[in-house]
């Protein structure tokens, strides 16, 4: 998808990484007023929560695609979690997002899941500085990745996809068959 439209308009019917899990994913939204909403709802933006978007999970959708709250339960096989469009500073202030995030990470690290170094936390924005190169910051946090690691090469969305792919045991979907894989530059 290269556009902001709703899964009205993009009925994604083929497989995904929600799919291949079954019921082991959990997706977290910040400010989403209910389970799975498939449109707008300032400032919950449905065109960051990609599991509304696949209509092969729908049903799955209502029951793990749910509201952030204030204690994440990242007890899934797989989580992924969503600020609102303010706290991932795309409508307000970067402050917004750092503080947000000062506040966010330490529960993740502070969990159960965490400390038994079962969870590895990316952190990846979704638009690039509009250089040639485009970049976006993308953070790796894990018990194995060494402190101030870097990756060489080009990484992109689909390598996170690979990533966590691979880390689930699960097979590679389409585009993430070729993307560069991030494990071995983060230890993962």
């Amino acid at each position: 998808m290269t556009d902001d439209k709703p899964p009205s308009k993009h009925r994604l019917t083929g497989p995904s990484i929600f799919s291949q899990l079954g019921s082991g994913w959990r997706s977290l939204q910040e400010s989403m007023p209910s389970n799975c909403q498939l449109t707008d709802s300032y400032p919950y933006a449905v065109r960051h929560n990609p599991a509304a978007y696949f209509t092969s999970v729908r049903t799955a959708c209502y029951a793990q695609d749910v509201p952030l709250g204030s204690t994440p339960d990242i007890s899934a096989r797989f989580t992924e979690i969503t600020p609102n469009v303010c706290n991932d500073t795309h409508d307000c202030p970067i402050e917004t997002g750092d503080n947000w995030l000062s506040a966010f990470v330490p529960k993740i690290l502070a969990s159960a899941e965490y400390k038994a170094g079962n969870t590895r936390l990316v952190i990846t924005w979704d638009e690039d500085d509009y250089g040639t190169t485009n970049h976006i910051p993308t953070l790796v946090i894990a018990p194995s990745t060494v402190a101030g690691s870097r990756y060489g090469g080009a990484l992109d969305h689909y390598s996170l996809l690979r990533t966590a792919q691979q880390l689930l045991g699960l097979p590679c979907l389409e585009n993430s068959c070729s993307a560069a894989s991030m494990r071995a530059g983060f230890n993962l």
